[in-house]
């Protein structure tokens, strides 16, 4: 299995969740060309689809930015950071949530409240928190589909890793 099929079978698996559902894989596996693919199915079918994707940092907002661009969504898809989104209420018919595990806390889990939406996809490497409030983002976006970093590094999607145990006195 190519990368890019593996990414499509988990569109079909976060379709066959009825839209809702989080996607978790490592850095590089492309969970933001997921979102994409997922979103150019969505307007194939229904061309006036909004999207919203929220994102934690104005980094990633560029970043997504240039891909929407890239992709030609730029009328379907608005791109927040979450510092904004949940000062405001927003209306969408797909909900993003790029570095899902985030919306947790206690300000973000916000979202979930300034935002109405129709489908929804949580995007993360680290569904589980130290803190063990996950359970937040489990009640809206519930795992539907996990991507290993062995998977991918089998399968040459990503580079070799070597995993470092930091401690640090807080």
């Amino acid at each position: 299995m190519t990368r890019t099929e593996r990414q499509q079978e988990s569109i079909r698996r976060w379709i066959a969740a009825k839209g809702k559902g989080t996607i978790v894989a490592p850095t590089g596996a492309g969970k933001t060309y997921i979102a994409l693919l997922s979103i150019r199915a969505l307007l194939k079918k229904y061309p006036q689809f909004r999207v919203l994707v929220v994102v934690p940092t104005i980094t990633l907002k560029n970043q997504w930015q240039i891909q929407v661009d890239e992709w030609g969504f730029s009328f379907n898809v608005e791109i927040q950071v979450i510092n904004t989104v949940i000062k405001h209420s927003y209306t969408c018919d797909y909900l993003i949530l790029d570095e899902e595990h985030r919306y947790s806390s206690d300000l973000f889990k916000q979202v979930f409240e300034c935002v109405k939406y129709k489908l929804i996809l949580g995007l993360t490497a680290t569904f589980e928190r130290l803190d063990g409030k996950e359970k937040v983002t489990a009640k809206y976006c519930p795992i539907v589909d996990e991507i290993t970093k062995l998977e991918c590094v089998a399968n040459g999607w990503i580079s070799d890793y070597k995993e470092y145990l930091v401690l640090l006195d807080v």
